[in-house]
C-alpha cells in the first residue's frame, strides 16, 4: 500500500511539473516560427511577420562580443541566397556593442534581446556572453522554419544548402 501511495504522489507531482514546464524552444525544423518583435539596434521596431513579407529570412543568435568575423561570411553567404541576416546577439543589457555591430555590418539587421526572451523562444536557453547549441534559423517566406543548425562549424558548401532552403 506504503509503494502504491509513493508512486501514485510521484506520478502526480511528474504531471504538475511537466505542466508548469515552460513551452519555449527549441524550435525544430517543420514548426512555425515563433512571432517576434523586438528593437532594432539602430532604433525602431522589427517584426518577425513583416520581415518575411520582403523574402526569407536567417536568425542568428551568437555571441558577438569583439566582433566576430563569421558575421561578415555569413551575412555575404546570406545576401547571395537572397536571404536576410537576422543578428540576435546574446550580450544581454550590453546595447554599446550591438549598436556598434549595425553600425558596421549594415547588411546585417542587429536586433536586442536584453533579457534573452525571444532567445529563449527559439533555442530553450539563454546565457549571457554564451550562443546556444542551435543558434542558427532558416526561416521561409511562409514563416516555417527549414532548418536549425549551429554556427560556426557549418562548411561554405553546407551552409549555402542551407540558405537557400529559405
Amino acid at each position: 500500500m506504503r509503494r502504491t501511495l509513493f508512486w501514485l504522489k510521484f506520478l502526480m507531482l511528474t504531471v504538475l511539473l511537466a505542466a508548469q514546464a515552460p513551452a519555449e524552444g527549441p524550435v525544430r525544423p517543420g514548426s512555425a516560427a515563433p512571432p517576434f518583435e523586438l528593437e532594432h539596434a539602430l532604433g525602431g521596431r522589427v517584426v518577425l511577420s513583416e520581415l518575411l513579407t520582403q523574402g526569407p529570412v536567417v536568425i542568428w543568435f551568437a555571441d558577438v562580443r569583439g566582433g566576430d568575423p563569421n558575421l561578415r561570411q555569413l551575412g555575404q553567404a546570406a545576401q547571395e541566397a537572397g536571404t536576410r541576416l537576422v543578428l540576435i546577439p546574446v550580450l544581454g543589457p550590453d546595447r554599446e556593442t550591438a549598436v556598434g555591430l549595425a553600425q558596421a555590418e549594415t547588411q546585417v539587421t542587429v536586433l536586442l534581446d536584453p533579457d534573452g526572451r525571444v532567445t529563449l523562444l527559439y533555442t530553450g536557453e539563454f546565457v549571457v556572453g554564451v550562443a546556444p547549441r542551435e543558434n542558427l534559423y532558416v526561416i521561409n517566406r511562409q514563416g516555417t522554419v527549414r532548418a536549425v543548425r549551429f554556427y560556426p562549424g557549418i562548411p561554405p558548401r553546407v551552409l549555402s544548402g542551407l540558405l537557400q532552403q529559405g
